[in-house]
This record gives C-alpha cells, structure tokens and sequence, in this order.
C-alpha cells in the first residue's frame, strides 16, 4: 500500500461491530468474499452496500489515475 502513498503502520485489526459499522463511511476489506459476507451479515444496515469495499478495487482504480 505504501506504493501508491497509503500507510498501514498504525493499523490495528478488531472485530467487526455493529456500532464501528454505523460510526463508519468506509469498510475496507482484502477479499471479495470479506466484503460479501459482510454486506450479507450487516444488510439492514443503512448504505451497507457503499460502505464495503475490497481493497484491491480501490487499489486497481488508483493505479489508473
């Protein structure tokens, strides 16, 4: 990540909450599957669908700018 002007040295995994996913305009996730499951866990939440996002498609996007 760092390639493309993105840091992950103070990243911290945690569990994926209810109140971190409200509280939240992003979900970022390495894999599709990630994404999907969560989008499917998390469905009634608002906007579930534009906060997950997998990584790579962010990444892929920024390649081409």
């Amino acid at each position: 990540m760092e390639n493309i002007g993105l840091s992950s040295e103070d990243h911290r995994s945690q569990g994926l909450t209810l109140e971190l996913i409200e509280n939240t305009d992003k979900i970022l996730t390495m894999t599709k599957g990630h994404e999907e499951a969560i989008k499917a866990y998390f469905s009634d939440v608002e906007k579930i669908e534009e906060k997950a996002e997998t990584l790579n498609f962010l990444l892929q996007a920024r390649k081409v700018m």
